[in-house]
């Protein structure tokens, strides 16, 4: 008999279970990214993937008052997520609970989805973001092109890799960027590859692109939201017959044409911090 298909959840409703972890995650964290099918666009999904740097801090030993103790934020918000049981732990395929420092496989109990945590570091980052981010065939793709090159990847670890730890002219490439991933490899760097480095974002861009909300591509602080147009009432075109009554002649009745006030959009994006108009994305800017 064949393997039982895995179940596929709505990328809607993967992603409010996304969004919800990775804000609550975010303050204990040095980087927080929503990884595998939902972060490559995929409409549905199969778990929610989160990869992340924790935030580590010294704080005085409870045990020892002369002493200090560093203390890992990222684990802290996850032994709440187990403790409240908004998570639980998920057996893996060969039916062992795994969940160790690095990774961590968990279920959200509210839906039922599962959700993978993954700990990063700033050294391994861009290189295991490709990795979390997918999908097999790819990571596949990487590794193959990579050895025809004569280098080894290493998903987990900085980057690229020549030769053996102990020989003399032994060669280790740390990727600074998940397109340095694909260049090593020879690959061209996938259309779902952000075009802003991650290093230039502001928290609002990483924020906004994690949970499918859109950025100002202006100001870069703030979310933009869409408003329907007021002239058109969302529909983008002039009411049918409008064109018929300034000239039946050359007009059919059901003819329109472009809304003047959003050019066809039904609306338009803007910016919530510009107090003297809109940041408006389409059709034409606010002075």
């Amino acid at each position: 008999m064949g393997e039982t298909p895995k179940r596929r959840w709505p990328r809607a409703a993967a992603m409010a279970v996304a969004e919800c972890l990775y804000a609550q995650l975010l303050p204990a964290c040095e980087r927080v990214a929503i990884a595998g099918s939902l972060r490559r666009g995929k409409p549905d999904v199969g778990d929610v993937e989160l990869l992340f740097i924790p935030r580590v801090v010294t704080r005085a030993n409870p045990a020892d008052l002369f002493a200090e103790m560093q203390v890992d934020l990222a684990e802290g918000v996850i032994a709440e997520w187990l403790d409240s049981g908004v998570l639980t732990k998920r057996l893996s395929a060969d039916g062992r609970v795994a969940w160790g420092p690095k990774n961590k496989l968990a279920v959200h109990a509210a839906t039922g989805i599962p959700v993978d945590l993954f700990t990063a570091t700033p050294a391994n980052w861009w290189n295991y973001l490709v990795c979390r981010t997918g999908p097999a065939d790819s990571n596949m793709q990487i590794a193959t092109e990579a050895q025809r090159r004569g280098l080894k990847w290493n998903p987990y670890g900085p980057g690229f890799s020549r030769g053996g730890r102990d020989d003399q002219d032994y060669e280790e490439h740390m990727v600074t960027c998940e397109a340095d991933v694909f260049r090593f490899a020879g690959l061209p760097v996938p259309k779902w590859l952000p075009t802003i480095p991650e290093e230039h974002k502001t928290a609002v861009e990483m924020i906004c692109e994690a949970t499918d909300r859109k950025c100002c591509p202006r100001c870069r602080c703030c979310e933009m939201f869409w408003e329907e147009c007021e002239q058109c009432g969302g529909e983008g075109e002039s009411e049918p017959g409008e064109l018929y009554l300034e000239d039946p002649m050359y007009y059919d009745e059901e003819d329109t044409r472009p809304c003047d006030a959003c050019c066809g959009d039904g609306g338009h994006w803007y910016c919530s911090c510009n107090e003297h108009g809109k940041h408006e994305e389409g059709g034409s800017d606010a002075a």
